[in-house]
């Protein structure tokens, strides 16, 4: 998935932790639902991070990408 410049998944780093609070998760649910997929695996993906994102938002959490 390609992401704009400024975008909140341009931030997720490939190398190391992120980390995003609950505040920030309402800013990454409205980029996620504006994506459109280009293919099937996409779309499970951004399915996926969505429902990730809407738990740690409802449990007043934190959503954390391990960098590797």
């Amino acid at each position: 998935m390609e992401a704009r410049l400024g975008s909140m998944l341009r931030g997720i780093h490939q190398y190391a932790d992120t980390m995003f609070n609950s505040y920030q998760l309402t800013f990454f649910m409205d980029e996620l639902a504006s994506m459109v997929p280009k293919n099937e695996v996409d779309a499970k993906m951004i399915a996926a991070l969505r429902d990730a994102a809407q738990r740690a938002i409802d449990m007043y959490g934190y959503l954390w990408f391990s960098g590797d």
